[in-house]
C-alpha cells in the first residue's frame, strides 16, 4: 500500500486475519491512522476483542517525544493496543474501536481509534484522538475501474505459437 506522499505499509491476509505492518517513508497521517486503527483485523464476525502491539511511531508525536523515544528505545517499541468490534444494527456497519497506550519512562501517550466498515464498500471512516487533538477521515465516493494488473507491466500472449500438448 503506497500513499501519494511516498509513504508505504505492507499488508497481507493470512488465515482469516488482515495485517498491516512495515510502515516506511515520510510522515503521512492518513496512512498512520489506517495502520493504527486496522493494523491487525480478524476477518470473522466472531472476533469481538483482541490485542496487538503496533509501532509506537504511528502515534502523532512532537519532535521532542520522538527524540526521547529514540533515546530510550533505539530499536523501536510497540504500543499496548486493545481492539473491540461490534455490529451496529442501526447503521448496518461494523465498528472497530481501539485504545493504544505508550508508557516508556516518563513518556506517556494514549490514543483512541475508530474504524467504521460497510460490508459492501469497506472502510467508511477513520477517527483518531490523541491527547487534545483529533482527526477524522471519511470516504467521499467509491467506484470501480478495470484492473490492469501491475502498472507498466504487460506481456502479450502470442496465440499463433501455442501448441496443443497430447
Amino acid at each position: 500500500m503506497h500513499s501519494d506522499s511516498g509513504a508505504s505499509a505492507a499488508f497481507e491476509e493470512n488465515n482469516g486475519v488482515l495485517g498491516f505492518y512495515d510502515r516506511k517513508g515520510p510522515k503521512d497521517l492518513l496512512l498512520d491512522m489506517w495502520v493504527l486503527a486496522n493494523g491487525l483485523t480478524p476477518l470473522t464476525k466472531n472476533a469481538h476483542d483482541w490485542r496487538d502491539a503496533p509501532s509506537a511511531l504511528l502515534l502523532p508525536m512532537s519532535m521532542f517525544e520522538k527524540l526521547w523515544l529514540y533515546i530510550l528505545r533505539p530499536l523501536g517499541c510497540g504500543l499496548s493496543s486493545f481492539y473491540t468490534r461490534d455490529w451496529d444494527k442501526a447503521q448496518s456497519n461494523w465498528v472497530q474501536k481501539a485504545s493504544h497506550t505508550l508508557q516508556i519512562g516518563s513518556l506517556f501517550k494514549q490514543a483512541e481509534t475508530i474504524s467504521t466498515f460497510d460490508p459492501l464498500i469497506g472502510c467508511k471512516d477513520l477517527y483518531l484522538k490523541c491527547g487534545e487533538l483529533s482527526w477524522h477521515a471519511e470516504l467521499s465516493e467509491t467506484g470501480m475501474i478495470e484492473d490492469q494488473g501491475i502498472p507498466r507491466w504487460r506481456k502479450q500472449i502470442d496465440t499463433e505459437s501455442q501448441h496443443e500438448i497430447r
